[in-house]
């Protein structure tokens, strides 16, 4: 009994040292390229700066103050995201992972599925809007001359490939 109960704790002191130097040691500039590059491959007028990425439990990553911007334009300025993979997609062709945002006050809460080849990836996408502070957003204040405020709600809907043949709907 005093052999099993010495494996036990020699297992759960290893899987304490491997966790604590996964997240001490994380590769946190080397993934803020990476995500930056895949985001650039794409669409290159798309450009996304994050100002540090750390490891989450279930296994994942968090990057915060994340700063989205298509064609110069500030679309996306989020306090953090974290992105979950759903971890029987890791054995699969395709990708499928979570992701919640945090910005505007508020949260978009959704999932993606990835499909396909490339470059001809099919994209399905959902997403859950909650709480965002309308006046908030820069890319709103652009839209119109009036001041906007108030709080979204919503869902969004989004499928389609990097080619063509996308659609998006929305209800807010």
């Amino acid at each position: 009994m005093k052999k099993i109960r010495k494996w036990i704790a020699y297992g759960v002191y290893i899987v304490a040292v491997a966790a604590l130097f996964i997240y001490y040691l994380f590769p946190s500039e080397t993934v803020k390229n990476y995500v930056a590059a895949r985001a650039g491959q794409v669409n290159p007028d798309i450009r996304v700066s994050i100002l540090k990425v750390t490891p989450v439990f279930p296994p994942g990553l968090r990057l915060h103050t994340v700063e989205l911007d298509y064609q110069s334009d500030l679309l996306l300025d989020a306090d953090e995201v974290t992105i979950v993979p759903d971890l029987m997609s890791l054995f699969s062709s395709g990708s499928s992972f979570s992701f919640r945002v945090k910005a505007y006050g508020g949260a978009i809460d959704g999932h993606t599925e990835i499909t396909g080849n490339r470059p001809a990836n099919r994209v399905n996408m959902t997403a859950d809007i909650a709480g965002i502070r309308l006046e908030n957003i820069p890319f709103v204040k652009r839209l119109s001359d009036y001041r906007l405020k108030g709080v979204c709600t919503g869902k969004i809907v989004f499928s389609g490939t990097q080619m063509s043949n996308s659609t998006m709907n929305a209800s807010i």
